[in-house]
């Protein structure tokens, strides 16, 4: 879709029983700041009535979403800040950021974010709220890529799709133009601001996603919870609501 970074849907793929998650339900993308008049009309036709919005507060008020009309009540966020700057852009900041960096940075954040308070909360919340509200949803962050990535590979779980379906459409952020655009950005703004260059390979892997990140998310959430549906009853979802989730989005 015009003017937003890595948006797809995500439904249409095949759970582990044989049915199939519905197209047209599920939405993930980055952030909608840019949001062009054409977009916000192809928005306004998917009948949405949930969006996630799982980025931080300070993210939320330097980039506002740009919502078609008075969308702001279907919108889910947590109102938690960073106490200081996140790791890689500190890295970004000094100048000091590096491919071995970026790859520990990324082991760390998909195996702690699940348990953050906010974020785990705010998972709960959302999938209470996609299961029990009609419509489609849209899950977004910045780039549509880390925590929109972990919270549908979680959801995708929930439906019964297999593991190697869901990281074949994590995977589907690579390539993605609006991310190839956010890596020229962020080497221009880098150099303006700062007056330093950045290795161009150490911002291309802060921009990409690997099949290890996903893998070592599930790994911490299945260590310390069993399995992803015990995760969310740890959040305070019950197994009714994961009946009423399969029950609207796979058929």
């Amino acid at each position: 879709m015009e003017s937003l970074i890595n948006f797809r849907d995500f439904g249409g793929i095949s759970a582990s029983d044989g049915r199939t998650v519905r197209s047209a339900m599920l939405y993930r993308c980055g952030h909608l700041n840019q949001l062009s008049p054409a977009a916000a009309e192809q928005l306004a036709a998917l009948d949405l009535t949930t969006i996630a919005d799982l980025r931080y507060a300070s993210e939320r008020h330097a980039q506002p979403s740009l919502w078609p009309g008075d969308w702001a009540e279907r919108v889910l966020a947590h109102d938690q800040d960073r106490t200081h700057d996140a790791p890689h852009l500190a890295m970004l900041r000094d100048g000091t950021l590096s491919l071995a960096a970026v790859e520990l940075f990324y082991d760390d954040l998909y195996r702690t974010l699940p348990f953050a308070p906010p974020y785990r909360r705010l998972f709960a919340r959302a999938i209470e709220r996609i299961a029990t509200q009609p419509g489609a949803t849209l899950v977004h962050c910045t780039a549509g890529k880390d925590r929109t990535g972990i919270f549908c590979a979680l959801l995708l779980s929930l439906l019964g799709v297999p593991r190697d379906a869901i990281m074949a459409d994590y995977l589907h952020s690579r390539g993605d133009t609006g991310l190839r655009a956010m890596k020229r950005g962020m080497l221009e703004r880098t150099r303006e601001r700062y007056g330093h260059k950045l290795d161009s390979a150490a911002v291309e892997a802060l921009l990409d996603v690997k099949p290890e990140y996903l893998s070592a998310a599930f790994e911490a959430i299945l260590v310390a919870e069993g399995s992803i549906e015990a995760y969310f009853r740890g959040g305070g979802l019950e197994s009714t609501t994961f009946d009423r989730l399969r029950f609207k989005l796979v058929d």
